[in-house]
């Protein structure tokens, strides 16, 4: 007999005893076990019973946490963040370097102008 058959015969006896249409010494008997074991099996039974009975929470039951998607998603978001602070670092830089080349190309041309005007007033 299987597994399950088994499970499912000890239920009937322990069900039959609480119905009493069995007694305890008939149902250790038929089971191949002591009184003191069918009373163990019993309360094992009731009790399971009880926990299965047990209100629960109402709606669907919370998904469990993974930590290590939880850390990796976390990580993600920083790297995010980061790659973001990179490219607007970049994008300033290029501001001020264009910005500096035109404040050269300025001065340049500003000594050109003067040098022209120094070089014809004389």
């Amino acid at each position: 007999m299987d597994t399950t058959g088994k499970s499912q015969e000890r239920l009937a006896t322990v069900l039959n005893v609480l119905a009493g249409t069995m007694t305890v010494t008939e149902a250790a008997e038929q089971l191949g076990i002591s009184r003191k074991s069918y009373y163990e099996w019993q309360d094992r039974a009731l009790s399971a019973m009880r926990g299965a009975l047990t209100d629960r929470p109402a709606g669907r039951p919370a998904n469990p946490v993974d930590t290590e998607k939880a850390a990796l998603e976390e990580q993600v978001e920083d790297l995010s963040r980061q790659l973001t602070l990179a490219k607007q670092t970049i994008e300033v830089k290029t501001i001020l370097t264009a910005y500096a080349a035109q404040q050269k190309s300025h001065s340049n041309a500003s000594e050109k102008r003067s040098k022209k005007k120094r070089q014809s007033g004389k």
